[in-house]
């Protein structure tokens, strides 16, 4: 098995996942009034990430014909975490870091 390629794919799947994420969480707390606080959305960004982020790598393990085992479904909820908090907090944290000056 080559792990660079392994690594490769999971972090073009938590980028990807982190952009899908953050659309439809845009999306979403547009059009529902009930996401009005920041604890609602950040529990919505989980449940959403953790979802995603399990039935994209479950399919795609049965895309591959690979056989899955416990450890890598405890693999997945801890990817849907790193795109979780990516999704709440790197976009943020990102444009906080450009925006500071250094003058």
């Amino acid at each position: 098995m080559d792990y660079t390629t392994v690594w490769a794919q999971v972090l073009v799947l938590v980028a990807g996942l982190t952009i899908f994420v953050n659309i439809i969480t845009e999306v979403v707390k547009n059009a529902v009034t009930w996401l009005n606080t920041t604890e609602r959305i950040n529990v919505f960004v989980v449940v959403l990430s953790e979802v995603f982020t399990v039935i994209v790598c479950v399919a795609y393990y049965q895309m591959q014909g690979l056989e899955m085992t416990w450890y890598l479904v405890v693999g997945f909820f801890v990817i849907g975490i790193l795109v979780a908090y990516a999704a709440m907090f790197g976009y943020d944290k990102l444009m906080c870091y450009f925006s500071t000056s250094t003058d």
